[in-house]
């Protein structure tokens, strides 16, 4: 299976948290990168994507989306954290592929 979507343009048509994330402001971007495995539900390429999506504060916010038009599949978490202002948070890591950012 090809993919036919940009994995911006599936995280705002698929992810809820991404979707409306994205689209609330100019120069927001996610953190995407490729996962060796497929989707689960149609075989075609996915990525992993990360955002701090919080203000304030930081909410860790993972989705695996499918980049085919024709396949709704994407799963996502998002996990708040109070801001420590301290500077040492550890990096997050996807929670479901392990990926650090």
């Amino acid at each position: 299976m090809a993919a036919d979507l940009e994995p911006d343009e599936a995280l705002e048509r698929k992810s809820v948290y991404f979707g409306a994330w994205l689209r609330g402001q100019s120069g927001r971007w996610a953190q995407i990168a490729s996962i060796d495995s497929p989707c689960p539900q149609c075989g075609s390429p996915a990525v992993c994507a990360y955002a701090n999506t919080g203000d304030p504060g930081i909410n860790h916010t993972f989705a695996h989306v499918c980049l085919s038009a024709a396949c709704a599949w994407c799963e996502e978490h998002s996990q708040f954290e109070p801001n420590s202002g301290v500077g040492d948070e550890p990096q997050p890591a996807c929670f479901f592929c392990g990926r650090e950012v």
